[in-house]
């Protein structure tokens, strides 16, 4: 009898060992995982971010590189390296994208887009920029992302890893300079030439209680020298947005999330030079600031939700990257891991006219053409009215015409299995770019 009531609290314990140790697994992915808001923290939450698990699309980015694709889910005629679905047009343009070769180096390539063929590329100097770099330690080379890379007119790069220093290499790939400085996101020279790009301060406010990212903009110059830099919490209480800061929902430790800081280039009877639209993914909120004078010309909360990259049109025009998103863990709409859709929204390209304070729907992306990215994506109005989008978390770049049939589609495949991610690439009419420096 004792042997038999033995056995049985054997069988239970390790039964019980068997549900706390999936608990305790389970716990730790959730804390360390992307589906928690604050996750990735320390070498465990670097390690689970490595795991490689299929969506509902059938693949998901590994390491921020490269895209595992499962067949039986995917339409391959799709992921073709250049797959045309007008004919009759012509595009002579260029994308410059930054993504992985076969090897797992983050690289930067020149795609013509009549020749359809690359017509250069740049290897990024990883092991280098690391030993040369304070800022964001636990970027490694398998998470490098050369984000929105700018080309200059001697064919040298400026970059940064999304979290990372700004760089700039020279057509050879060999390291210019290195800001040691947090920089992420959007990458534009202004109208002096002079660089803007998104950035963290070292610095917190002392009035700050609750610990919060002091998300700014720096200028810089083509030497590397900061000129200037500006808080985005500052310019908003100095103009009065305290409700837009403060008043709404909960604490929120990535309180701004600045995705673009773009500069307009020329006067005309609405904007001025060097006055800048900036994207606050987390207020779902545009705005345009003139740092001459410290205003804020207007602002706009939604309707857009999780916004990316506002561009101006000219004729007081500006569009709007909508990914109609809210993050997965307030846990009350449908789920679209890694964050949750609203019920019947979709991707789309929304224009705002300064001139009559009016916002309608240019593109309607994920009803017309299945294209959806909900935590990133790239956009620009060409100038025939189609469109450029990078639709980021696929890892596909597309050209859309005016009644929203895609032109074409664009994917780096590197192999029967993988494709290279993508981190924001751009297009670049051939008037637009200076080639001499490739002879």
């Amino acid at each position: 009898m004792f042997k038999k009531i033995s056995i049985w609290i054997w069988l239970i314990s390790i039964f019980a060992i068997l549900i706390i140790s999936l608990g305790l697994i389970w716990s730790l992915y959730y804390i360390f995982s992307a589906d928690y808001p604050h996750g990735f923290k320390g070498k465990l939450g670097q390690n689970v971010k490595k795991i490689a698990k299929f969506t509902d699309d059938g693949f998901r980015l590994i390491d921020s590189f490269t895209t595992a694709i499962n067949p039986s889910k995917i339409n391959f005629d799709k992921f073709e390296k250049y797959k045309i679905y007008d004919n009759e047009f012509i595009d002579n343009g260029y994308i410059l994208l930054s993504t992985i070769d076969i090897h797992s180096n983050p690289v930067t390539l020149l795609y013509d887009l009549n020749l359809k063929k690359n017509i250069y590329s740049w290897t990024w100097p990883v092991d280098e920029i690391l030993k040369n770099t304070t800022v964001q330690k636990k970027i490694t080379k398998c998470c490098f992302r050369a984000n929105h890379p700018l080309i200059l007119e001697d064919g040298s790069l400026i970059s940064n890893s999304s979290q990372g220093p700004l760089v700039k290499i020279n057509k050879y790939s060999k390291i210019d300079w290195i800001l040691d400085k947090h920089t992420h996101h959007s990458i534009y020279l202004d109208s002096d030439k002079n660089i803007i790009v998104p950035s963290v301060l070292n610095s917190k406010p002392d009035r700050t209680i609750l610990p919060t990212r002091e998300d700014s903009y720096i200028k810089v110059t083509l030497s590397g020298k900061i000129l200037e830099e500006n808080s985005i919490r500052e310019i908003l209480e100095k103009n009065k947005y305290f409700g837009l800061l403060y008043g709404v929902g909960n604490y929120e430790e990535d309180l701004i999330h600045l995705n673009d800081a773009e500069p307009i280039l020329k006067n005309d009877q609405f904007v001025k030079k060097n006055d800048l639209m900036l994207s606050s993914r987390n207020l779902s909120s545009v705005f345009l600031y003139r740092p001459s004078t410290e205003k804020i010309i207007w602002l706009k909360n939604g309707p857009w939700l999780k916004q990316h990259d506002i561009d101006y049109n000219g004729n007081g025009k500006f569009s709007i990257y909508d990914n109609g998103v809210i993050d997965s863990y307030t846990n009350i709409i449908e789920e679209n891991t890694p964050e949750f859709r609203l019920k019947n929204n979709q991707n789309s390209i929304k224009e705002f006219d300064m001139k009559n304070n009016q916002i309608t729907e240019l593109f309607l992306l994920t009803k017309d053409n299945e294209i959806f990215t909900s935590g990133e994506g790239v956009h620009r109005i060409l100038e025939n009215g189609d469109v450029f989008v990078e639709e980021t978390e696929k890892g596909i770049i597309h050209r859309i015409s005016k009644n929203g049939k895609i032109r074409w589609s664009i994917v780096n495949r590197l192999d029967e299995k993988y494709i290279g991610s993508l981190h924001w690439s751009r297009y670049y009419n051939r008037e637009e770019l200076n080639l001499k420096w490739l002879k």
